[in-house]
């Protein structure tokens, strides 16, 4: 776990980094979304347990190169408490979820002249700072997502698209021998400058 750890801060690094190519084909990115997800848990005496959850977020895109996009994601959610099957349960708990990921798309087809789907992957970094429900504890951890997703977009409305994706997620808690995650999720994305910087070159001419 601890060698997992220290992935974490090298692929921040390397993500920052990247950013600073971003590309002005489409321009960053606002974009508000909720998502579910089924949480494993379990702790070193106890057996594995499932727990549901969801968020709700808001998020901020920049592109890099041609097909790639750095995402800053900040959400809130909660984590309902395990059934209290075999005499006991994995307490739920709440708080603030962000996550930093670098995402890349290949254009599957065209869906007629209105509408574009495109296949894409995402490999981030989330850190969690929580709060178990009925007490006072707070507590803090990192993980590691994996995000296979679809986006649509629709020619008569360039500026928009919608995500959905799987997200997959493994969690380094000190309490819990195992913490990982599989969601769904859907994101609305807006980009308010689509467009600009080409019709800027264009006025230069």
């Amino acid at each position: 776990m601890a060698k997992s750890q220290r992935i974490i801060p090298f692929f921040l690094l390397f993500v920052t980094v990247s950013a600073l190519s971003w590309s002005p084909r489409w321009g960053p990115a606002l974009g508000a979304g909720a998502g579910g997800e089924l949480l494993l848990s379990k702790e070193e005496r106890f057996p594995l347990k499932p727990q549901a959850g969801g968020w709700l977020g808001l998020q901020f895109e920049v592109p890099v190169l041609s097909a790639g996009s750095v995402s800053f994601l900040l959400a809130l959610h909660r984590t309902l408490a395990s059934s209290l099957q075999g005499g006991f349960a994995y307490r739920g708990f709440s708080g603030l979820d962000s996550r930093l990921q670098l995402d890349w798309r290949w254009p599957l087809r065209a869906l007629g002249r209105q509408l574009r789907l495109d296949l894409g992957g995402g490999l981030g970094a989330a850190a969690r700072f929580d709060k178990y429900e009925l007490t006072e504890l707070s507590f803090f951890y990192p993980g590691l997502v994996l995000e296979p997703f679809l986006e649509l977009r629709l020619a008569r409305l360039q500026r928009h698209g919608l995500r959905a994706s799987l997200p997959l997620t493994l969690y380094f808690r000190r309490d819990l021998e195992t913490s990982a995650s599989i969601g769904i999720s859907l994101l609305w994305k807006i980009h308010p400058w689509a467009g600009v910087p080409e019709a800027a070159g264009k006025a230069s001419r």
